[in-house]
C-alpha cells in the first residue's frame, strides 16, 4: 500500500492498540490459539505497524481513542447480539462453533471489564496512525 501512495501523502491507519485490554485480548488468542506468524494473521495491531514504519524510516504520528463497549450480551446464553460482538472483538465467523476461543474470551472480557448496574463494559483502545510520505 505505502508503495502506491503519491509522494507527499498521507496514509491514515486506524487498528487495535496493543497498549489496552483489547490488544492483550489479541496476545492471549494468539498464544492460545494462533498458528504461524503473527503479522500475517488478523491478530496485527498498532505496535507492528508502528514497527514496520520504524524499520522504513517513516514518519508519523499517532492518536489513541478509548471507547466503552457495552458487552452485557455476550454474557445472555442464545443472544445473537451477543454472538456477533464476541465475533467482532475476536474478528473470528461464527464464534458459537468454536466453544473453546468463545470461553476464553468471555472468560478475558469478564475479568477485564467494569460493572455498571446491570451492564458490563469492556474499555477498548484504538490507535490512529498518520504517516507522511516524503517528496
Amino acid at each position: 500500500m505505502w508503495e502506491q501512495l503519491a509522494d507527499g501523502g498521507h496514509m491514515v491507519v486506524e487498528i487495535k492498540s496493543d497498549n489496552g485490554v483489547g490488544g492483550r485480548l489479541y496476545y492471549k488468542l494468539w498464544a492460545e490459539f494462533g498458528d504461524g506468524d503473527r503479522l500475517k494473521s488478523v491478530f496485527r495491531m498498532s505496535c507492528d505497524v508502528k514497527q514496520w514504519l520504524d524499520k522504513m524510516d517513516i514518519s508519523y504520528v499517532t492518536s489513541e481513542e478509548e471507547t466503552n463497549i457495552d458487552v452485557t450480551e455476550c454474557f445472555k446464553e442464545n443472544s445473537k447480539t451477543g454472538m456477533r460482538l464476541l465475533e467482532f472483538f475476536t474478528l473470528t465467523p461464527y464464534i458459537a462453533k468454536e466453544p473453546e476461543i468463545r470461553s476464553t474470551v468471555l472468560e478475558y472480557i469478564r475479568c477485564n471489564s467494569s460493572v455498571v448496574g446491570d451492564k458490563v463494559f469492556f474499555k477498548s483502545v484504538s490507535e490512529v496512525i498518520v504517516a507522511h510520505k516524503r517528496q
